[in-house]
């Protein structure tokens, strides 16, 4: 806790607002207003959800063995870039839907072998329209539930209909809840739109681009050494190390079709990329390397937070 709460410092001492526009759901609307404009107190949020999300991952890993020793490399280095650009330590609809999103992959996880996997399926179900709901692009995980389902436990109508009996729930509940307390809400479609985030020019500027780039290098760089992360696996943790490979490729595939995908999409990178370095340092065996590696991306980390690094 202490660690992340550093490394997000520039946050605390400039706290910021994140900026409601007309690309947010009315859920993400209604929590922002509810929440109310104090910047200090939508920072101290932020940093715990990151501090939970990196929790969680770890903990998946660790649990499941997709290491070949115990770590928190993942978690480390997930706070890390989660923090790099200070524009994305607001507190922001996906940060709020990655912390679901983070639960959704806990459930993928553990319908594996799970003789109690029905709760599990319904969880998926929950948890992907939960996090659509907070961040449009995230609805795209409803339909790769299926693909999930049939990669873990294969044709099954009985699963499905839990999947599809999940997202009804959740759909209910919200929409129960705003019907109750007679709260205005919309279904408006418009986030949803298939144009290109590449062709608002604005978007790219060149620290994005750098951000971009060096996440999507590092994923890719995890991507070719795909089979060598599965040596001396056994066979439950290379499932699961697969079906993060096939997770990964779906999420960095979103940001060029959605209109409702932004900087703070880098998120969501920054959460996969993570695992990617935890998987590369795993295999090291020389920590004073591992060590000189986090050090740089603090020092790194640092000059982009207080400008000590002008691009």
């Amino acid at each position: 806790m202490p660690y992340t709460f550093i490394v997000r410092a520039h946050s605390l001492i400039y706290p910021q607002l994140y900026e409601i526009g007309e690309d947010d759901s009315f859920l993400a609307k209604w929590i922002f207003s509810w929440l109310g404009e104090n910047a200090l107190l939508h920072s101290i949020i932020s940093a715990f959800l990151v501090y939970a999300i990196a929790v969680i991952v770890a903990a998946l890993a660790n649990k499941y063995r997709l290491f070949q020793r115990q770590n928190l490399f993942s978690a480390y280095f997930f706070v890390l870039l989660a923090s790099l650009i200070s524009e994305i330590q607001v507190l922001s609809p996906v940060l709020i839907a990655l912390g679901f999103f983070t639960l959704y992959i806990r459930s993928c996880m553990m319908i594996y072998r799970n003789h109690l996997n029905v709760f599990e399926i319904f969880n998926m179900g929950l948890f992907a329209l939960l996090s659509g709901m907070l961040y449009p692009p995230f609805m795209m995980l409803i339909i790769a539930s299926f693909f999930v389902i049939l990669f873990f436990e294969g044709f099954d109508v009985k699963a499905f209909s839990l999947l599809i009996l999940g997202v009804l729930a959740m759909a209910i509940i919200i929409y129960s809840f705003f019907y109750f307390f007679d709260i205005p809400f919309s279904t408006d479609t418009e986030t949803l739109g298939m144009s290109r985030v590449l062709s608002d020019g604005s978007y790219w500027v060149f620290d994005r681009i750098l951000y971009v780039s060096i996440v999507m290098l590092l994923m890719l760089f995890g991507l070719s050494r795909y089979y060598t992360f599965l040596k001396k696996k056994i066979i439950d943790a290379r499932k699961r190390i697969t079906f993060l490979f096939l997770i990964t490729i779906l999420m960095a595939v979103i940001p060029f079709f959605f209109v409702a995908t932004d900087i703070y999409f880098l998120l969501v990178l920054a959460l996969l990329g993570s695992l990617f370095i935890a998987f590369y340092l795993d295999g090291l065996r020389n920590n004073v390397l591992v060590e000189t590696i986090h050090l740089i991306l603090i020092i790194i980390l640092f000059g982009f937070q207080f400008s000590f690094i002008n691009i």
